[in-house]
Formats: structure tokens, C-alpha cells, sequence
């Protein structure tokens, strides 16, 4: 049984903790995408000023104004805040990944398969395999 780690949800929506709970092997996954859903919920997500970027024609005054802020709000960052901006934007990327390819390991109590018990789960589905493929069931 794994040991989960307790995190201070109160950290949620002012600091990037899902990064450090996607790279946890123990954290509960329901626990780590609302920490990530929490930090994003009031800011711009990455990807998002790509996309406005690229459908400018087809934007409203009010996404352009959008596009204006973030713009904006990125010029006024000094260094350290641009690299963690940076930073932070390529740990989305990276969260939205591990949610996607951990969902099918995911209990209903939110704790996610140790790669053992993965293992295991296919070498089962390999036998099983096999097996009807000799008996040609």
C-alpha cells in the first residue's frame, strides 16, 4: 500500500504544488489536478495566447482586450519572474500529460497504480492473451 503525502491545500492557487505532486509516485490524483485546476482557475493558461494569436480575425473585443493584459502583464515581469513564468508554463504542459496518461490507473479513492501493480495488470492481459489464442476462445 502506498504512503500518500499530504499536501496544504491552502498552497493550491498560489504556487505551483502539482509540480511537485505530479513527480510524487504516492499522491492521490484527484488532490494533485485540483491543486493544478486551483492555481490555474485566475490565471491565463499556456497555449491559450497562441491560440488567440492565431484566430485574431475571429476574435471578439473582449479576447482582444484579454490578449492585451497577458501582453502587458508579461512586459512588466523582470527576469526571475519571466523564468518562472517560463518555467511554470512548460510544467502545464507536462501536468496535462501525466493526467492523461495516468487517468487509466486512477482508483476510485484517487490513489493511481505503482508501476508494479501496472506490470502486473499486463502481464495478466498478456497471459489471458495467450491463453485464448491456444484454446481459440
Amino acid at each position: 500500500m502506498q504512503a500518500q503525502t499530504n499536501y496544504n491545500e491552502a498552497d493550491f492557487s498560489s504556487r505551483p504544488v502539482w509540480i511537485e505532486m505530479m513527480n510524487d509516485s504516492t499522491v492521490n490524483y484527484n488532490q494533485a489536478v485540483k491543486a493544478f485546476n486551483l492555481y490555474w482557475k485566475e490565471r491565463i493558461k499556456p497555449g491559450e495566447e497562441e491560440e488567440r494569436m492565431n484566430e485574431e480575425k475571429k476574435q471578439s473585443r473582449e479576447k482582444e482586450l484579454e490578449h492585451r493584459r497577458f501582453e502587458k502583464e508579461l512586459r512588466k515581469m523582470n527576469a526571475a519572474e519571466r523564468n518562472e513564468f517560463d518555467r511554470v508554463n512548460y510544467q502545464y504542459k507536462r501536468f496535462v500529460n501525466w493526467m492523461r496518461e495516468m487517468r487509466p490507473f486512477v482508483q476510485p479513492d484517487g490513489r493511481i497504480l505503482t508501476a508494479q501493480q501496472r506490470m502486473d495488470i499486463w502481464k495478466q492481459q498478456l497471459a489471458e492473451s495467450k491463453r485464448q489464442k491456444i484454446t481459440g476462445n
